[in-house]
């Protein structure tokens, strides 16, 4: 929170607070449909948890590149 701008630490802590009350919620979802996929298609349950997980690991790593560009595109990096 330092380094926001004066007047916008509102909207960034309501932004922080959706994103850790949402996205798990989403994750789960994402991951309990693509093991529920892999039942129907009778890939079985391991290879429906390794796709959850490396979707899951897919969102991480993009998240974290997207989070250094912002930082670059500000000049902060």
């Amino acid at each position: 929170m330092q380094q926001v701008e004066a007047g916008k630490e509102g909207e960034i802590s309501a932004n922080i607070q959706f994103t850790d009350a949402f996205s798990p919620g989403l994750s789960i979802g994402i991951g309990g449909a693509l093991i529920a996929v892999s039942e129907t298609f009778q890939w079985g349950i391991l290879n429906g948890v390794i796709v959850a997980l490396a979707v899951q690991l897919l969102f991480v790593i993009l998240s974290l590149a997207f989070s250094f560009r912002e930082l670059y595109v500000r000049g902060r990096l």
